[in-house]
């Protein structure tokens, strides 16, 4: 699979993914959560999943991405790419995909 936000236009996000999304000239196409923003700051919050184990909880909102999937036999020639994940800033978390160099 292959990260296609050339497809998506920065000013316009959310009509640019789904017109690509419905665009049948490109196949394969699929949005994918790509990371998540916080909205609340981590804290323990009883009745969450593991609120027993010391994991702190915080409320996000998930950021989407379009992918495309790619058939192996047309990258061959190409290093294939791999998915990384970082802090963009202290509430963001983010996915991409990162190119052999």
């Amino acid at each position: 699979m292959v990260e296609r936000k050339d497809l998506i236009n920065p000013d316009q996000p959310v009509p640019s993914l789904i017109s690509a999304l419905g665009n049948q000239s490109i196949p394969w196409l699929f949005a994918t959560s790509t990371g998540y923003r916080t909205l609340s700051s981590p804290e323990d919050r009883e009745g969450t999943r593991l609120y027993d184990h010391d994991y702190p909880h915080a409320f996000v909102e998930p950021i989407l991405g379009l992918y495309q999937y790619v058939p192996l036999r047309q990258r061959m020639a190409e290093p294939l790419p791999y998915l990384a994940g970082h802090w963009a800033d202290e509430k963001t978390f983010l996915i991409h995909q990162v190119e052999y160099s």
